[in-house]
């Protein structure tokens, strides 16, 4: 029986191969590991715990049903906590979060699910306090977070990912601005025709001046600071609801324009942006990320927002510190269900 030897010339390529794979594994870890080691992280912030305390007592006589919640994680699915928090010039350096979208990646499907979290859910905060879901942030930063989030509906977060206004701005401008589909009343509102003083006020802190915009009905190329403004606008529409819908659009555009870009656009991108970020994220958590990435092209999105439309109602809860707010009472059995099985399937 003859046993046949490789040929020399075939061995020699097969060990290239291997060996130029190894290299481009070894070149591009080590690019990760020097972007992700770029971005800020200074994820402990300020904390306020003492900011809860107004709350105390407001929520001990409501059936919350945790004890219904049953947590649930899966490796086929990442979740990546997007917040934006509401820092104006010279405040402090972790403020509420006005915005908070739940990015799940799903591994098998390609799909990216998009799940804005309703800043005014009134609900237990984790270690026994209770609050407004943005001021969470405020009091415990990204950790005390987190922890409320999987406490309340079963879902852990696996990263988190935070800008302010300003760096929100600087991002934008980097990608080389959107373009968006407006409506009439939202053109309006961006143009300065209505009026508004909360638009007003809120723009001279920022640094915004809307003076000369022209933008219409339709497709518009919009500018970081236009961007900024229309994730902003909740005078137009159903308040805040609606408000979370422009934020999701803002975010597929984002994330359709980067993955649009040419492999060497795509990097310069990635470096410029890195030091706008503030996150906890792992090389762990991104090295799943990019091996999902390598067998899906994720240009599948889909939208949920949280607390379902049949599962909240609207409360008048007093805080010692901010007087009478209307907030809203989620149901968090029914609203965990409707997460998870929208992300888990």
């Amino acid at each position: 029986m003859h046993k046949h030897r490789a040929h020399p010339l075939l061995h020699f390529i097969i060990t290239l191969i291997i060996t130029l794979t190894i290299l481009f594994l070894l070149c591009a870890g080590t690019f990760i590991v020097y972007e992700l080691n770029r971005m800020d992280r200074d994820t402990a912030g300020d904390s306020h715990p003492s900011s809860l305390n107004s709350f105390q007592d407001t929520g001990d006589g409501i059936e919350w049903g945790l004890d219904r919640i049953a947590p649930v994680h899966s490796r086929k699915v990442i979740n990546i906590l997007l917040i934006g928090q509401d820092r104006r010039e010279g405040q402090e350096s972790q403020m509420r979060s006005d915005s908070m979208i739940l990015c799940s990646v799903q591994k098998k499907t390609g799909t990216i699910r998009l799940t804005s979290l309703m800043r005014d859910m009134f609900l237990p905060v984790y270690g026994g306090k209770y609050g407004p879901l943005n001021l969470t942030y405020y009091a415990g930063g990204m950790d005390l977070l987190d922890k409320t989030i999987q406490q309340d509906f079963g879902v852990s977060v696996d990263a988190n990912m935070e800008v302010d206004f300003f760096r929100f701005i600087a991002l934008i401008d980097r990608l080389g601005g959107l373009d968006l589909e407006l409506t009439q009343e939202e053109a309006d509102w961006l143009n300065g025709t209505t009026g508004d003083y909360w638009q007003s006020e809120w723009n001279a802190d920022a640094g915004i001046s809307n003076a000369g915009w022209n933008l219409h009905a339709g497709w518009n190329s919009m500018t970081a600071e236009q961007v900024t403004d229309y994730c902003r606008l909740r005078v137009v529409g159903k308040s805040d609801w609606e408000r979370t819908e422009r934020q999701r659009t803002v975010i597929m555009e984002i994330l359709r324009k980067v993955r649009l870009q040419s492999p060497m656009d795509q990097i310069r991108f990635i470096h410029s942006a890195m030091p706008l970020i503030r996150t906890d994220l792992g090389i762990g958590t991104l090295f799943r990320l990019g091996m999902a990435a390598l067998f899906h092209r994720f240009d599948t999105f889909e939208n949920n927002r949280i607390p379902a439309a049949d599962a909240y109602r609207s409360a008048n809860i007093y805080s010692s510190d901010y007087g009478n707010l209307t907030l809203l009472i989620p149901d968090l059995p029914k609203n965990a269900e409707t997460l998870q099985n929208s992300i888990y399937g």
